[in-house]
């Protein structure tokens, strides 16, 4: 057995254990270590829009965050392939006036040298902002509101890459539908339907592909231990006194991942490990744009999701509604 191999036999058990320790669990008296809810689930009727959008398309029980982190530096890596050494996230690292930017740019510099159109779409900050300008951002061409995203889609104007984002609780908006723990999750799978929902009616549908996932894993259970990654550049992690020493040589908790295009495989799962890098080597390898660093010029470009001669879901599917429980909503403070 390699070691690989053997990493890839982990029990993976450092929720169960942590989860068991005070205080990061109190039992408060009423349980004892072993029925701490370290471990759970939302079945079909909790969540139907999402059972059927993974049973139809195609889906990755192989995809990981890019980083173990948080959200800022697994989100600098869709754009970018690397965090630039940064371990931690917003608000406790805001980037400089002017944004990150490591030497070879980021996808959104490639796309506008190449004149390829783009927009981050978003709810109440645009993550493009944390590499192309100050927090809150200034108005941009390439920083459009949700309710953009939804007219370009009715009209077929979305431009040739997207970036579409939840509404994370900022700027005054009380609730959030990033599925960010403890918010409800189903508010967010609503915003995941409405979004879809928008692409399958538009004009742009018939050449479009949408990757779903998430940025890293909010802190729940994952059964598989994280694999081996090629680190991305030579900038060391910025560690902290007490942290423990490592490299950017390990992918993150697994996340969900699904792929939605008229072109998607039916049913289809796919058990290749992939990352965020992936979804921008699928994108570099579109508009022939070189890759940034060495992760995402090493990272599987995701090619194996699609039948590019067959468009399956020409006409797309019916998908259930994105239903919200009044009770689970109250529940989670909405």
């Amino acid at each position: 057995m390699n070691p690989n191999d053997a990493l890839m036999a982990s029990p993976n058990d450092g929720f169960v254990r942590m989860n068991d320790l005070i205080p990061y669990q109190p039992d408060l008296g009423v349980e004892n270590a072993t029925e701490d809810e370290t471990m759970g689930y939302y079945i079909q009727t909790d969540l139907p829009f999402y059972y059927s959008l993974a049973s139809t398309f195609a889906v990755d029980d192989r995809y990981f965050s890019s980083v173990l982190g948080p959200t800022f530096p697994n989100r600098a890596y869709l754009y970018a392939a690397t965090s630039f050494g940064h371990l931690l996230s917003l608000p406790d690292e805001f980037p400089p006036p002017g944004g990150y930017k490591p030497i070879t740019g980021t996808i959104l510099d490639l796309l506008d040298a190449n004149h390829v159109s783009w927009v981050n779409y978003y709810s109440d900050l645009p993550s493009s902002g944390s590499f192309l300008a100050p927090v809150p951002p200034v108005p941009s061409p390439h920083q459009k509101l949700i309710n953009d995203f939804l007219a370009d889609a009715k009209t077929g104007n979305l431009p040739s890459v997207a970036f579409v984002d939840p509404a994370f609780g900022f700027g005054g908006i009380d609730i959030e539908n990033d599925e960010h723990p403890p918010n409800n999750v189903q508010v967010g799978q609503a915003f995941v339907s409405k979004v879809t929902n928008a692409l399958f009616q538009s004009p742009n549908w018939g050449s479009s592909a949408l990757f779903f996932t998430y940025d890293e894993h909010g802190g729940f259970y994952d059964s598989l231990p994280p694999p081996p990654a090629p680190i991305p550049d030579n900038i060391p992690p910025m560690l902290q006194p007490g942290d423990t020493p490592g490299a950017f040589d390990r992918y993150g908790i697994g996340v969900p991942a699904a792929v939605v295009s008229p072109f998607s495989k039916r049913h289809f799962v796919s058990h290749v490990v992939h990352d965020h890098t992936s979804i921008l080597r699928f994108i570099e390898t579109r508009f022939g744009l070189p890759a940034l660093t060495n992760r995402d010029a090493h990272a599987d470009p995701m090619l194996e999701f699609f039948d590019f001669s067959t468009a399956a879901f020409k006409t797309p599917p019916q998908l259930p509604a994105a239903v919200i429980d009044p009770v689970q909503f109250a529940r989670c403070g909405g």
